[in-house]
């Protein structure tokens, strides 16, 4: 709808555009994408509905914390932090750490203190975060391109 309208399209510029990628600003934002691949992921993981919860997760908060901290650390940052793709290790990274900190959260949330053991637990925690840190420096299948 944005799109559509050039009255709400520069609204919405003006307050978010410092976030924004440059791509987006006159073409539909990743969200379409992102909604897609949710549909997609409800339909693929019926029986467990904690990967879908995990995958919204990691994609709806931790991909746009990434972006930001990239995006707000640019001017920065050394060039050597900056992939060829657009992202970088800053963005990454923090991604990285937010996306153990959602799965901290959502483990309390969703299981008994007893269910894992403590080293399970920091096993999930880890690794949660690294999958959806590095899952963030894909762009369309190219991996530090």
């Amino acid at each position: 709808g944005r799109l559509k309208s050039q009255y709400l399209n520069d609204l919405i510029i003006k307050y978010t555009g410092q976030i924004m990628r440059a791509g987006e600003i006159n073409k539909p934002s990743g969200i379409c994408y992102f909604l897609t691949g949710v549909l997609i992921s409800g339909l693929l993981t019926l029986p467990d509905k904690n990967i879908l919860l995990m995958s919204v997760l990691y994609l709806g908060f931790g991909d746009p914390f990434a972006s930001a901290c990239g995006i707000l650390t640019r001017p920065f940052s050394p060039r050597f932090v900056q992939l060829s793709n657009g992202k970088s290790l800053v963005g990454t990274f923090c991604d990285i750490l937010f996306c153990m900190f959602l799965t901290y959260v959502f483990l309390i949330w969703r299981y008994d203190a007893s269910f894992f053991t403590d080293e399970q637990f920091r096993i999930f925690v880890i690794g949660g975060g690294f999958i959806g840190g590095l899952s963030e420096m894909f762009l369309f299948g190219h991996f530090m391109t």
